[in-house]
Parts: C-alpha cells; structure tokens; sequence
C-alpha cells in the first residue's frame, strides 16, 4: 500500500496540507493528511487508530492495518460501517464472510458478531452510531 502523500492523493485527490478544520458547527477532516500522519505511529499488534470524532452518538476512527493485522470476534452496542478508503479487509459477520476492498463499505447490524483481517495494508473508516445512555469507550 503507498501511504505516501503522493500515493494518497493520486487515490484521493489533491488535498491542502491542514489536517482538520473545525468550525462552530462543523469539522472537515482532511484524510490523506490524517493517514500520512498515523502511519509515523507505532502500531501495536499491526494496527494504529485516531479517533477523528466523538460527538453524541457518534465516533468515527481511521484505523491503518498492516497486512495480517486482526481484530478478534467482538460486537457493538449499535450499528457500525466500515469504509475501506484503501487496502483489503476480510471480515466475518456472524456465520457471514466478506471480502471488503477499496472503495467498499460493510454496514453491521447492533449486537452482530464480527471480526476483521487485513488481507493487505489497509486504511478503514470506522463509523459508530451508538445508542443513547452507551458509555464512553463502548462500542
């Protein structure tokens, strides 16, 4: 996977260099800047993440996956949509397989079993909409 600037840009397009904006009632995140900037992370167990957004209900991480990289079987408290901007991912959904690849989104139900593998060096968009009353950390 090119994680460099160039490599971003050419699959994302071309991006200023500010990696987040954020207004009274909105934050615009620029996603090849915020790649660029968790890859020169440790990652721990082939995996780094930053949580771009936690408001309400809502979370949002970027995770970066090396190939191989695995998140065991877990569920969520609400639904969850995973965004590969780059990469490969096979997941299980309960007895379901997918093979989710650049440019594809899974939706998972709440309360569904998951897992995730990296099948090569990845970059996912995780979005959270968690129910009223979770707390923090629960996913």
């Amino acid at each position: 996977m090119d994680y460099s600037r160039a490599g971003l840009a050419a699959c994302f397009g071309p991006q200023g260099s500010q990696v987040t904006t954020t207004m009274p009632n909105a934050t615009l995140f620029n996603l090849v800047e915020e790649i660029t900037a968790l890859r020169k992370q440790p990652a721990a167990n082939g995996r780094s993440s930053k949580v771009l957004a936690n408001t309400g209900n809502l979370r949002i991480i970027l995770m970066l996956l090396q190939a191989g990289a695995q998140l065991p079987e877990h569920t969520a408290a609400g639904p969850v949509q995973v965004q590969v901007m780059k990469g490969a991912l096979r997941m299980g959904v309960n007895e379901e397989r997918f093979e989710v690849g650049a440019g594809q989104s899974l939706v998972i139900e709440a309360g569904a079993r998951h897992s995730v593998e990296a099948t090569e060096a990845t970059a996912v968009l995780l979005t959270m909409a968690l129910p009223a009353g979770a707390a923090p950390g629960e996913h």
